[in-house]
């Protein structure tokens, strides 16, 4: 295959934070094609074969290192995000409800508990079912018609709510933006086109983010978080933010052993990386 006129296909996380991604590289003259989907099939998607590269939530990627090349250059990340909040009495005794953990929300999962444990001295109660009142990653369309207003439970109660906005909190915490999603090959299927591909195509479409984001029908929240919010460079604050998050990973539980992430070599850049846990 000419390496110049790589086509791939790549299977997306359906998420904010990944829909410029997924709708926009249409417009990449074909060489590369993209289709959202949950997260649980974009993986099964890599790991059928059925797509070339993927765009996965990031503790997904870090909990099975085994399955996955990670690409180098680009990735998305934040310092903060409207979108992914969570709602927070602080005068509620004791520890919150659980939050269920399949693929879709365990990112968010992990998150929460991280922050509401560091920043506030909350704890998950892993025998109560349901979820905080949260306005967590989800659809955009969900996220829109959250706001409190009037009328709403909240008011009449007059209880305090925090509104804690994740991507903040964490970047308090580590001083790190978090790292929401990665791209992928599967193990051992990645090649220097391929990563020089994808990076041509995601920067060239950062490029163009403000203009996509003035014609996608966005909340202002929404294209606000598009045009100046997300990033999309995989650089030394990312690596540096996954390292913390591969060490809570570990100390949460998810993991049994502090996992250790390469990235995979484009030969003409050498941009290999390992995170350093000490």
């Amino acid at each position: 295959m000419d390496e110049h006129t790589t086509n791939l296909t790549i299977a997306v996380w359906e998420n904010p934070v990944t829909r410029m991604i997924a709708e926009g590289l249409g417009d990449s003259g074909g060489r590369i094609v993209s289709h959202a989907m949950s997260a649980g099939e974009a993986a099964r998607a890599i790991a059928d074969g059925g797509a070339d590269v993927g765009l996965l939530p990031s503790t997904m990627i870090l909990s099975g290192l085994d399955a996955y090349d990670i690409l180098p250059a680009v990735a998305i990340s934040s310092t903060s995000n409207p979108l992914a909040t969570v709602t927070l009495n602080p005068l509620a005794p004791g520890p919150i409800p659980a939050i269920e953990q399949d693929d879709e929300t365990r990112l968010v999962s992990l998150l929460t508990q991280i922050v509401l444990k560091e920043h506030y001295g909350r704890t998950i109660d892993s025998s109560a079912g349901g979820s905080p009142s949260a306005a967590a990653i989800g659809s955009s369309e969900k996220q829109s018609k959250t706001a409190p207003g009037k009328g709403s439970s909240a008011q009449k109660t007059r209880e305090p709510q925090m509104k804690l906005d994740l991507a903040r909190e964490w970047y308090e915490l580590v001083a790190y933006p978090f790292v929401w999603a990665l791209f992928v090959t599967r193990r051992g299927d990645s090649r220097p086109d391929i990563i020089r591909s994808v990076r041509d195509a995601i920067l060239e479409l950062e490029m163009r983010r403000g203009a996509w984001a003035r014609n996608a029908n966005l909340s202002k929240q929404e294209q606000e978080l598009y045009e100046t919010v997300l990033r999309y460079r995989f650089d030394d604050l990312a690596v540096a933010s996954l390292t913390e998050l591969c060490e809570y990973l570990f100390y949460y539980g998810i993991v049994s052993e502090l996992p250790q992430f390469v990235l995979a070599a484009d030969d003409e850049d050498s941009q290999g990386s390992e995170n350093d846990p000490d």
